[in-house]
């Protein structure tokens, strides 16, 4: 399949100008996809031509249009203009564009070097500029911990602490609303990210962790969360040690920040996790959810009629990742009055970083944490 199909995908998360300028790019990827090129291309020149700005793939596909239509000047200068937009900043995009064979017969041109250049010039810029903010991340989230005991002011955002667990020192977060006031009780969640089987490493240097919906919940609602990293071979899957590990996080966390109703949850194979601890016979958390989860356990059976403690869980009907029906059915088999079944017609795997995504999270969380 030709590269330029990964930028095509793209086409349904760039800006969107106008209702209009949407369509006509969505029916120009579907073109594109059939092999219609020059179908596409006249979309393109209708479209681009715009004094609104289109964005880097939009131009990337249109000049594959142009090039496949042979209209090579039309091509080059939408490709110089997604490179000048940044086309070639994020990782496999450069690689992409060396290796698109419409773009084949540029290649030793003047005009094409150029583009290079500039597309090279970008992934630099784009590089130096990721280094800095994960350094005035790490120091941040470094310098916000404090000790057990603390009595200062407690500082507001991201503070950085690690637990060991069978000789592995696992990283956690810590997020502190805005609003906390050192003496008094909050609430907090401890929630389990997602991507846990695909992770080589824990990604706590990553400052786009600051992103996850999560916060934004917390920061509303005057919450604290308590996030920690888990890695393909040190997670929430099926490791039982990283289980526990949670244990032994939330505990400490107590010893540092003033806590009341720990409620816990996750996304994904954090939601799967969440059964596991909702399920043991004694457990602190005053309540669980789950969003997009699978609840089965690679560790062994869940004892859903364990669960004493309120339940919510979210799935999508067009998850892609667990599909709804097997999921649907396991709640069916193992019906709890305290498991709460919710569903949403759409949204696919990742439906709480939809357009969405905010409401459906606070919803599901308000019921839970009152």
């Amino acid at each position: 399949m030709k590269n330029y199909v990964t930028m095509l995908l793209s086409l349904a998360v760039a800006p969107v100008f106008s209702q209009n300028y949407k369509a006509a790019m969505s029916e120009a990827a579907n073109l594109m996809q059939n092999k219609e090129y020059c179908e596409a291309f006249d979309i393109f020149k209708n479209n681009l031509n715009r004094k609104t700005p289109a964005g880097s793939y939009d131009y990337y596909n249109g000049a594959v249009a142009a090039v496949k239509c042979s209209d090579t000047e039309k091509g080059l200068m939408w490709l110089d203009n997604a490179a000048k937009l940044g086309l070639g900043a994020k990782d496999g995009e450069l690689e992409n564009l060396e290796k698109e064979e419409a773009f084949s017969k540029l290649h030793g041109t003047d005009d094409w070097k150029k583009i290079m250049k500039t597309a090279q010039l970008k992934r630099s810029e784009k590089q130096a500029h990721d280094v800095r903010r994960m350094a005035e991340w790490n120091k941040t989230i470094t310098e916000n911990s404090i000790a057990p005991g603390f009595k200062g002011q407690v500082p507001a955002g991201f503070a950085l602490y690690y637990s060991e667990s069978e000789g592995v020192k696992v990283p956690y977060l810590v997020y502190v609303p805005s609003d906390y006031r050192n003496g008094s009780s909050v609430k907090a969640i401890v929630y389990l990210h997602g991507g846990v089987v695909n992770a080589e490493e824990f990604q706590y240097l990553q400052p786009e962790t600051a992103t996850e919906p999560i916060f934004k919940y917390a920061e509303r609602n005057g919450l604290i969360v308590i996030y920690p990293f888990g890695k393909k071979d040190f997670g929430w899957v099926n490791q039982p040690a990283a289980f526990e590990n949670i244990l032994d996080i939330t505990k400490q966390v107590e010893k540092r920040y003033s806590l009341k109703d720990v409620y816990l949850g996750g996304m994904s194979n954090g939601g799967s996790a969440a059964f596991w601890f909702a399920s043991q016979k004694r457990t602190p958390y005053k309540g669980f959810f789950a969003v997009s989860a699978n609840p089965e356990l690679a560790t062994g059976p869940v004892a859903f009629n364990n669960i004493n403690k309120p339940f919510y869980s979210l799935n999508a009907e067009d998850d892609e990742a667990f599909a709804y029906a097997g999921v649907h059915q396991i709640y069916d088999a193992h019906k709890n009055k305290n498991w709460h079944f919710e569903s949403v017609p759409q949204g696919g795997h990742g439906l709480i970083y939809g357009q969405n995504g905010e409401k459906l999270l606070a919803d599901l969380l308000n019921k839970l944490i009152k």
